[in-house]
């Protein structure tokens, strides 16, 4: 009797953990892209006032769809991990007072990521920015000719070049 009311209890179980399984299907999922950049060069010789360089930026929506067996319709948001601008040949972002990165495409509004204000670089040749990680980005990834622009003030004329980096930290979100 004992053994008959095992089994039942074994079965009860197994029943509810196969409906629990059936219920709770993944029916999305999260995919980090370590990370997107777009290269600019701020000129020797830019005055004191106003910057403003606009790149394009790399990626490839149809390779991350593919790497996941998904079509690119099914990815769904994009959102900032971090955001960070790095000197590609070393000089400081002292003559930088102000950063504002900002990103358009086709149809879109414009529309600012992040802004440092003030630098503050005190000899620093890496900027990270704060991001907002509830902002979606997928319509501007998904849209034609996408842009990223850096605008911003300068404190001084710059003596070299200052070449640098926008590298971008993201989530993606894709139905399955």
């Amino acid at each position: 009797m004992n053994i008959l009311k095992l089994r039942i209890f074994s079965f009860f179980l197994a029943s509810i953990a196969l409906i629990a399984c059936q219920e709770d299907t993944i029916d999305q999922m999260d995919v980090n892209k370590d990370s997107t950049s777009a290269e600019f060069t701020i000129e020797k010789g830019t005055p004191v006032g106003a910057i403003n360089e606009t790149v394009a930026i790399t990626y490839d929506l149809n390779q991350i769809a593919a790497d996941n067996g998904v079509d690119a319709s099914k990815l769904k948001t994009l959102k900032l991990k971090s955001l960070s601008m790095a000197s590609s040949n070393g000089v400081s972002f002292d003559a930088l007072d102000k950063v504002t990165i900002s990103i358009s495409a086709d149809g879109l509004a414009k529309k600012t990521i992040v802004t440092k204000d003030p630098v503050d670089a005190n000899g620093a040749t890496v900027i990270n920015f704060d991001v907002d990680p509830n902002m979606d980005l997928m319509p501007y990834f998904k849209g034609t000719n996408m842009l990223v622009e850096v605008s911003g003030q300068t404190n001084q004329s710059l003596n070299e070049d200052l070449k640098a980096r926008v590298d971008v930290n993201y989530d993606i979100l894709i139905d399955i």
